[in-house]
């Protein structure tokens, strides 16, 4: 069923359906009246109306474009099918569509506006055909009847320009048939070439390729500066199966070609069934919509941590996080997809928080040299520090036997910890933060150690000791 019922009726391949349901509605109500076969045998003037109107059923060809609905069932990798092989099909499937359709006004022009005496007077017996039984009046005449593979033939000739000039439009609006066939021709099928040409111009596959989201799965968007030591360690914390994200795709998006590392990941067996990688950048409209930037569930725009120039680094990872922010306004209905940008320096964060689209909520901006600064501090104060909140940080499946030292048991058990941030139920409503980490420990065996209130601007500041 359709989704909007005014919309569809809206539709040409609607409108086209309606044209072709005429021929059999007036063959039904001529049909349904009393002696309606024995009238329409007698009465030539019916019978040349209700053979004006079948000749609409030859519009049904244009049904036959609802093939391209095919295209719309690719999910996920587009390997198989690149768009060079898809143009391709359009172009040849355009041209017979076009073919087919004019053929049939051509056909119906010519037979409704023409007498066939001025058609047997201008053909005359073509060569090589015998009079049949359709080519001859109702004396035993020879009377010239037009085909419809005539007319097939002869838009095929014009169209490819040949022109051998065996047939031709002899009515006036045949002739207006032909010109606006050549025209619609000539400028839909040279836009198409074009399109085709630019996509074989295209050397690298990666630059083809198109991602097609599916509602059965989320997909998440890396793009920025992507090195390859970059993309592993993402990759890695990204699918470990604590996180639970194994069934997500993950788009890359990046403006290079992958060099043989990169290559390596993408075909790995961990990585490769939901990695898929895209030549293009984030700041090219196309681009985001080959990844289908706006139906994401989140974005990661990364920065080259060893660049020369730190100020230039961050001034394009803040531009890149724009695009992606007004691409997502102008293409998913009002929706903010977050987005969490690496900086280099904290300093460079008023770039893109100064903008229209860096106020909005759900962005994250991790700098760099701030974290550093802050675990080099923290490091003085207490030793060890930084170490710790290092291997919380990351995910680690390091294991160690029985005959491994107590100390290395220890801190391999230590390493194996994680932090995560989730929202806590309101039954906890009304418990001091000591209650709370005691009953989460006792039944899930973490360890709560820090609280995140939100505070609106007309509510009083929480009361120390309490959850909200």
């Amino acid at each position: 069923a359709a989704g909007s019922r005014p919309a569809y009726m809206r539709t040409w391949t609607t409108f086209v359906d309606m044209l072709t349901i005429i021929p059999a509605l007036v063959c039904y109500i001529v049909l349904s009246q009393p002696d309606g076969l024995k009238n329409l045998m007698e009465s030539m003037e019916e019978e040349k109306a209700v053979r004006a109107t079948t000749r609409l059923a030859f519009l049904r060809f244009v049904r036959v474009f609802r093939v391209l609905r095919v295209f719309r069932m690719d999910r996920g990798h587009d390997s198989a099918a690149s768009d060079v092989s898809r143009q391709i099909f359009k172009v040849v499937f355009t041209l017979i569509a076009i073919a087919f359709i004019f053929s049939g006004l051509f056909y119906s022009c010519e037979t409704l506006m023409v007498d066939p005496a001025d058609m047997t007077a201008i053909w005359n017996p073509p060569l090589g055909r015998y009079p049949l039984r359709n080519d001859t009046d109702a004396e035993g005449e020879y009377e010239y009847r037009l085909l419809y593979h005539d007319v097939f033939y002869y838009t095929i000739i014009t169209i490819s320009t040949v022109g051998y000039g065996d047939f031709y439009p002899i009515s006036d609006w045949g002739k207006v048939l032909v010109s606006l066939m050549l025209a619609i021709t000539f400028v839909i099928i040279s836009k198409q070439t074009n399109r085709l040409l630019t996509l074989m111009s295209v050397q690298s596959v990666y630059a083809r390729h198109r991602f097609r989201a599916s509602t059965r799965s989320q997909h998440v968007i890396l793009c920025g500066n992507i090195q390859t030591n970059s993309a592993r360690d993402f990759l890695t914390e990204f699918f470990h199966p604590d996180h639970g994200q194994a069934d997500q795709k993950l788009i890359i998006l990046s403006p290079h070609t992958p060099d043989p590392g990169m290559e390596y990941l993408l075909r790995s067996p961990e990585y490769g069934a939901n990695t898929i990688y895209l030549e293009g950048s984030a700041m090219n409209e196309t681009d985001l919509l080959r990844c289908c930037a706006a139906e994401s569930k989140y974005v990661f725009i990364l920065a080259n941590k060893f660049c020369t120039d730190p100020q230039a680094e961050d001034a394009a990872t803040a531009l890149r996080a724009v695009s992606i922010k007004k691409h997502v306004a102008q293409n998913a209905a009002g929706e903010n997809i977050p987005v969490m940008l690496q900086l280099i320096r904290p300093d460079n964060k008023h770039q893109f928080t100064s903008s229209v689209y860096g106020r909005k909520k759900d962005s994250q901006i991790i700098c760099m040299d701030e974290i550093k600064l802050h675990l080099l501090a923290k490091s003085a104060l207490c030793p060890g520090f930084s170490t710790m909140v290092s291997n919380l940080i990351k995910s680690c499946d390091a294991e160690a036997d029985n005959s491994s030292p107590e100390w290395l048991q220890e801190y391999v058990q230590g390493v194996g910890q994680e932090i995560y941030r989730t929202k806590l139920s309101p039954s906890f409503k009304g418990l001091t933060f000591m209650e709370a980490a005691i009953f989460i420990y006792d039944n899930f065996s973490s360890t709560m150690f820090a609280l995140e209130v939100e505070v609106l601007p007309d509510d009083p500041p929480p009361t120390s000791g309490s959850t909200p």
